[in-house]
């Protein structure tokens, strides 16, 4: 179920990107860093009844790089960027 659930995060930041919504950069990373935390915490190994779910760090890890490319775009005016999906 945990596995599952850490999909969500990602999977959301990719649907308001390819909708090209606002939405809090900030809160959104948050909400990525706090579930690859879970996923990485070693007594998170019960839990997922020690399995590795690697894929899943990759695509959290995948989706914070978004948010960068997105905040330092938007930063330094490059706004185009984003908006054509040059990420």
């Amino acid at each position: 179920w945990g596995v599952w659930m850490s999909g969500i995060a990602p999977r959301l930041l990719n649907a308001l990107i390819e909708v090209r919504a606002n939405f809090d950069k900030e809160e959104m990373a948050t909400w990525l860093n706090e579930v690859k935390k879970e996923l990485e915490d070693p007594s998170a190994e019960k839990k997922l009844a020690g399995k590795n779910f690697q894929y899943r760090l990759d695509e959290l890890s995948l989706a914070l790089t978004k948010i960068r490319v997105i905040t330092l775009a938007l930063t330094i005016g490059f706004y185009s960027l984003v908006r054509n999906r040059i990420f």
